[in-house]
């Protein structure tokens, strides 16, 4: 069956997308997570996923929210204006007569009652008749045979299917007289109020795996993020055979080299999602690295070298020795505006060496000494390096919600 966003108005469903996000004119700051409140409509906001409540088997909901007065400017914008809204709808109305004029209505239906009213009911009735419609949260029934009444009867018209409309011209999800989704949406947000509530809810297409829209958000609104997490079961497993260490050197020292490799994974993992997945931090990439920079690019080539920049990029990610600590600190402070925390540095470049010793030299220093290691040493070293990484991530948290709507 599919899943759907749909966008509604003031409570009212103007639109609809089926297996894909359709955002409209809405923005990613306007982004939101929350869950519904019990017997009404409303979104309860959630801005943290640890603190929040959830009954037995209730789902997080994904929206896009914003006013309708903010939505009305946006939409004016890009050029759907009042007097763009009229000309759509005398368009509309003229071609709607004309199709009446060539219409056999002893044998498709007899609408020609509906001449009198199309010719004489205003711009402002239809307005007025919408404004019906949306406070009542009227619908067509798309199944039934009977015509809907309404003592109104520009109500009744755009509350039933009109088969005389031509192709070109609506119904939306509603059927004022228009051409486009643009024009409907610009004449609900007329009829409602400057605080009215825009929402865009995609809960069903996050749900079904159809956008991923939402994960920098839901990531930001956990204590960590998701190579945190990652991370952390790394270090949970090290401790959880730190006891079979003991009176085993062999093992204390693969346990050590093992800890600076968790490290290590979650730097490089960090920045390399980041960069390849976030456009502006991928230019601060490219415009801090010196291979880069460096480089001289045929006017020829300069497209193809867009084009693969990605994965050349990733490459050089790859190739960066993570626990070269100089040269990492200056990656995560020229492209993610992160510092590292100086405290514990040297005692982290000590170890980083001792690491060294024990994956290149058969674990003996460049004396040729065995490199001896207690139980002591590996705790402190998941202290030392569980306290850079988590003041490391609470920084990348911090950095990853922007407003690039490219």
């Amino acid at each position: 069956m599919g899943s759907f966003a749909v966008f509604s108005i003031s409570g009212y469903d103007v639109d609809e997308s089926k297996n894909h996000l359709n955002t409209w004119y809405f923005k990613k700051s306007d982004r939101t997570l929350g869950r519904m409140a019990e017997n009404s409509d409303d979104v309860i906001e959630v801005h943290k996923l640890d603190e929040a409540e959830f009954a037995d088997g209730e789902l997080l909901h994904y929206f896009y929210k914003t006013t309708a007065k903010v939505m009305k400017t946006r939409v004016e914008l890009q050029g759907m204006t009042m007097a763009q809204l009229r000309k759509e709808f005398n368009e509309s109305i003229a071609s709607y007569l004309a199709s009446l004029e060539d219409w056999e209505h002893e044998q498709n239906g007899d609408y020609r009652a509906h001449i009198p009213l199309l010719k004489s009911a205003t711009f402002e009735v239809w307005l007025e008749g919408l404004k019906a419609i949306v406070d009542g949260n009227l619908k067509q029934d798309y199944w039934s045979p009977e015509r809907t009444k309404h003592e109104s009867l520009v109500v009744e018209w755009m509350l039933n299917l009109t088969p005389y409309i031509p192709d070109e011209s609506g119904p939306f999800l509603g059927c004022f007289p228009c051409k486009s989704p643009e024009a409907f949406v610009r004449a609900v947000l007329e009829v409602v109020g400057d605080d009215d509530v825009c929402l865009l809810d995609a809960t069903d297409l996050v749900h079904g795996g159809w956008t991923d829209a939402f994960d920098d958000l839901v990531e930001f609104s956990q204590p960590h993020t998701n190579i945190f997490a990652v991370f952390t079961t790394a270090l949970n497993e090290l401790n959880g055979i730190l006891a079979l260490a003991d009176d085993n050197p062999s093992l204390t020292r693969l346990l050590y080299a093992n800890m600076i490799t968790a490290m290590e994974s979650y730097l490089s993992d960090t920045i390399k999602k980041n960069v390849l997945n976030r456009p502006p931090l991928l230019r601060r990439f490219v415009e801090s690295n010196q291979q880069l920079r460096e480089k001289k690019i045929p006017t020829a080539d300069v497209f193809r070298t867009v084009d693969g920049m990605k994965a050349q990029v990733a490459t050089l990610i790859e190739q960066t020795l993570f626990h070269d600590l100089t040269k990492t600190i200056a990656l995560y402070r020229d492209v993610l505006a992160v510092e590292f925390p100086r405290e514990h540095l040297g005692a982290l470049q000590q170890a980083i060496t001792i690491r060294h010793d024990i994956v290149h030299r058969n674990g003996r220093d460049s004396a040729g000494k065995l490199v001896e290691l207690t139980i002591g040493d590996l705790t402190n070293l998941v202290g030392i390096i569980s306290l850079l990484i988590e003041a490391v991530d609470a920084e990348v948290k911090d950095g990853l919600i922007d407003d690039d709507d490219e």
